[in-house]
This record gives C-alpha cells, sequence and structure tokens, in this order.
C-alpha cells in the first residue's frame, strides 16, 4: 500500500504530466477518502476514463525515480495544514553529485531541473502563497532561500 504521500506524488505527476487536470485530482481524492486507503488512486484515473494503464504504469516509473522532500506549513486560513513538497528527480548528474559530497549542489539540479517536474522548497511555497493556501509570512519563514523567495514573493502578497 502507498503512503499518502506517494498517492499525492502520483496524482502531482499525473498533473504535471497533463494526463488529468487539478480538479481531477482533487475529485479523485476526494473519492478516495470516502472508499478507504486501500483504495488506488491510479484505479480510480482509469476507471473515470482520464488515462490508460499504461498511463499509470510509466507514472508510477517516474515516481520511483522520484525523491520528494515534505513539510507541513499552516493553512492561510488557520484551519489545517498544507503540504509543501520538494521534489528532485533521480538524474545522472545527481549521482555525480552526491558521489562528491557536493551538497549545496542537489538545490541547483532541481532549479535547472523545473521543467522536467522538479521543484525546490522555495517555489513549492511560492506556488502556495499565490494560490492563497499559505500566507507570505509563514512561506517565508519557512524558505530554504529568503532573499530568492523574496524575488518570488514580494512583500505585502
Amino acid at each position: 500500500m502507498s503512503s499518502p504521500e506517494q498517492k499525492l506524488l502520483l496524482g502531482r505527476i499525473a498533473v504535471h504530466h497533463k494526463l488529468i487536470s487539478m480538479d481531477q485530482l482533487v475529485e479523485a481524492t476526494l473519492q478516495q477518502g470516502k472508499e478507504g486507503p486501500e483504495r488506488r488512486l491510479g484505479d480510480i484515473f482509469v476507471e473515470r476514463g482520464w488515462t490508460t494503464q499504461d498511463q499509470i504504469q510509466k507514472l508510477l516509473q517516474i515516481q520511483k525515480n522520484l525523491l520528494a522532500k515534505h513539510r507541513l506549513a499552516q493553512a492561510a486560513d488557520g484551519n489545517g495544514r498544507c503540504a509543501v513538497n520538494e521534489i528532485l528527480l533521480k538524474v545522472p548528474a545527481l549521482a555525480n553529485v552526491i558521489r562528491e559530497g557536493n551538497t549545496p549542489m542537489p538545490y541547483s539540479i532541481i532549479q535547472t531541473g523545473k521543467t522536467a517536474g522538479m521543484q525546490t522548497m522555495d517555489d513549492a511555497l511560492a506556488e502556495l502563497v499565490a494560490r492563497g493556501r499559505v500566507s507570505a509570512e509563514d512561506a517565508c519563514a519557512r524558505a530554504v532561500d529568503k532573499a530568492r523567495f523574496e524575488k518570488l514573493v514580494p512583500a505585502g502578497v
């Protein structure tokens, strides 16, 4: 059985690859919540005709090659929390960086891999602020690179 984070990632990967919309992801996770945690998100996508089984298999392959870091941020309305996900894809450059012990380098790899679906923690926080899910103040407090984050989310937003 997958963890909630893996299910979220599968859905986010499907949205990123434009196989489903964000509204469809919300609808599927609501259905999954009603039916129980053993209900697989990929099966819901296929049953509703949004994806094929082959597409789900490809998404699961992508998911296996992901490294993700998760944090929780206070929801802007004060009711609950929002998941903030940093996503790093397993790429050849990453293996070299790890082997050389160059710990600051993965952040650069994530920044340059944005078009491939990678996402920095700061980019994820900025997206949540733009969508009104997290306050700019809370997001800034959790940002990794505060100077870069302040450029992404100007003060007073």
